[in-house]
């Protein structure tokens, strides 16, 4: 019979939920290794090619900011993904109940920018960056200051699309709070995926989304009629540079989007 993930791992308890699967702790037998198990149960009417395109996606990917892929199983039921493990779960834990001061948050968007960026300069559009899609895979003490550091990765390329230079995309994908207006208009580009880096910024700052909602439906509709809270008092609490870069990632207006809305490459 083919290799099954079973031959080389123990799975253990669940950890969390992505695009078409949950994931699973598991330990690698043969060297004593954590790593992260994404189940995906085949259905009746699963487009396979979603799935093999994040893994082909995945496969080409090697930057620190992005989680790395090991193997990919396939078995009569289901597809296994073993990626590498972040131990200290996601980013969103940290939103409301977070006293990061703008420092630590730098750190932080540093490295979300940078991946991001690696991402589109191998154009790879994320589509569905949010806290949850980063996780933590260090907590680092600064021993002079004693603040901690922390250093992610992003994850979940279930809905990632390799993209062309000068070419929008028209498919609506992401999730409520996080996309970007120009993709509820079906014509937008890798800048969407900074337009989400906005509002989870947005969130640390201000322990809030920026446009909101009871449900998916008002959420949307926050996003395509209202304008951005600037005088919000949290975020005028916050320094002039980062209220600048915050408002500047939430340009709504597709004709400031290439000033306004910096790529990644250029906040790295």
């Amino acid at each position: 019979r083919s290799s099954m993930p079973s031959d080389k791992y123990i799975r253990g308890k669940k950890i969390g939920s992505g695009s078409f699967g949950t994931v699973y702790e598991a330990k690698n037998l043969i060297f004593n290794t954590k790593v992260a198990m994404k189940v995906i149960v085949k259905k009746q009417n699963m487009n396979k090619l979603l799935i093999e395109n994040e893994i082909d996606i995945l496969k080409k990917l090697s930057h620190p900011n992005i989680v790395r892929i090991y193997e990919f199983y396939e078995s009569l039921n289901n597809f296994y993904l073993i990626n590498e493990y972040c131990d200290e779960g996601e980013l969103y834990n940290y939103i409301n109940k977070s006293t990061l001061n703008e420092q630590q948050l730098a750190v932080i968007f540093y490295q979300v920018f940078s991946g991001l960026s690696y991402l589109h300069e191998n154009n790879i559009l994320h589509r569905d960056l949010k806290p949850e899609n980063i996780l933590i895979s260090k907590k680092e003490v600064d021993l002079s200051s004693e603040e901690v550091y922390f250093w992610i990765q992003i994850i979940d390329f279930g809905t990632a699309k390799i993209f062309e230079e000068n070419k929008t995309e028209k498919s609506i994908v992401g999730s409520a709070y996080y996309i970007a207006p120009e993709v509820l208009k079906k014509d937008y580009n890798e800048k969407c995926d900074t337009w989400s880096v906005g509002v989870i910024l947005f969130m640390f700052l201000t322990g809030r989304p920026p446009f909101d909602g009871r449900n998916n439906e008002e959420i949307i509709k926050s996003i395509k009629t209202k304008k951005l809270d600037e005088q919000n008092p949290k975020l005028l609490q916050r320094s002039p540079e980062v209220r600048d870069l915050v408002i500047g990632l939430l340009e709504k207006d597709m004709h400031k989007l290439k000033i306004g809305r910096a790529s990644c490459r250029e906040r790295v």
